[in-house]
């Protein structure tokens, strides 16, 4: 299952981090994956060309995270952008191979 954890703090997205494999099929033809990982890397893109030093990205096998360091308008424009997607893929699935969860920071 794939694990997909978005962190707010007064009304930020202050990170998102997504663990796991969907497991639909074997790696590298698992389209629920496929999907998500699209998604993501378009996330570190976008945060590449309008997020400059304003936020940390780790990105490794069935691991992703990304943290900002100063939320604004373009960050949380990003970060919902990429959590429609997910959102979108999830209820596409329709399996359960995403789950999201929110966390409120304090």
């Amino acid at each position: 299952m794939i694990q997909v954890t978005v962190t707010y703090r007064q009304n930020h997205l202050t990170a998102l981090k997504c663990t796991g494999h969907a497991g639909t099929e074997e790696k590298g033809r698992d389209l629920v994956c496929a999907g998500v990982s699209c998604i993501l890397f378009g996330l570190a893109n976008a945060l590449d060309a309008m997020a400059v030093g304003n936020y940390g990205c780790e990105i490794h096998d069935s691991f992703y995270e990304a943290v900002i360091g100063r939320p604004d308008q373009i960050t949380d424009t990003i970060l919902n952008t990429g959590l429609i997607q997910l959102k979108t893929l999830q209820e596409g699935d329709g399996k359960g191979y995403i789950r999201i969860r929110r966390r409120m920071e304090h």
